[in-house]
């Protein structure tokens, strides 16, 4: 197959992606398209029933609070995460209680809703280009969710003059994008090279959620792939098995 494969994330999960294609015989290129700058932690002085995570990004800064918050509080507050990544950086770094929804908004709000009192207070660790729609709700729902940014991503805003070789050279290009967000990074940078309307047109944006296909719609791009998973290695698994059944249906 003459293609070129890209994980369009930041550098730290866009190397991940690629070191787990690569183990499946599918080789790829790293395209970080953000960096990642931590924030500092939240004031553990104050006390909450419950915590949401909806990012893995968060869990550094959630287990360095938790140390401390324990110091004050004998009762560690009921602990929410949004999907199997963020599940399982909790785990690798020796922390299992928590509830686990499946990988989206509904989920978790439902998860939360079931497992909370009413006028109950909970701090959520996000990210800053987060969407306010978890907190609206809750709120609806008589729970107070206050935010706090514990990271914050920022835009890079140069392609490398190996990336620019690849995306010139190859025949077809697919990018596996992982939020709306970056759908729109990547199509400004490749705005900002003048190459977007070129290389839209041998390109598939592959993404695992709805809203981000519908992102990739407004943004332009014609040739769209929705994968729905929210488990990273079987997102993976199911978009190599596309490439597979692609490749011996032109074979």
């Amino acid at each position: 197959m003459n293609i070129n494969i890209f994980s369009v994330r930041d550098c730290i999960d866009s190397f991940e992606i690629v070191k787990i294609l690569e183990r499946k015989g599918v080789k790829a290129n790293v395209f970080s398209i953000v960096k990642t700058n931590k924030k500092t932690l939240p004031n553990f002085k104050l006390k909450y029933d419950f915590i949401v995570l909806t990012s893995s990004k968060s869990v550094n800064c959630f287990l360095q609070y938790l140390k401390l918050y324990k110091k004050r509080f004998k009762k560690n507050p009921k602990t929410f995460v949004v999907g199997p990544e963020t599940a399982k950086t909790l785990k690798r770094n020796g922390f299992s209680d928590f509830y686990q929804a499946s990988g989206n908004s509904k989920s978790l709000l439902n998860l939360i809703l079931s497992n909370t009192k009413i006028y109950s207070k909970g701090l959520w660790l996000c990210g800053r280009h987060r969407n306010s729609y978890i907190k609206d709700y809750l709120l609806k729902h008589k729970r107070f969710l206050k935010n706090r940014v514990v990271y914050e991503m920022s835009q890079k805003d140069f392609i490398s003059e190996h990336l620019l070789i690849k995306l010139k050279n190859k025949e077809e290009n697919y990018f596996l994008v992982n939020s709306s967000r970056n759908v729109s990074l990547l199509t400004m940078l490749l705005k900002k090279y003048y190459i977007f309307d070129k290389i839209k047109k041998n390109s598939i944006l592959v993404t695992m959620s709805k809203n981000i296909y519908n992102k990739s719609l407004e943004n332009g791009w014609r040739k769209n792939q929705l994968i729905p998973e929210t488990s990273r290695e079987i997102y993976l698994d199911k978009f190599i098995h596309s490439l597979n059944l692609k490749d011996n249906s032109n074979g």
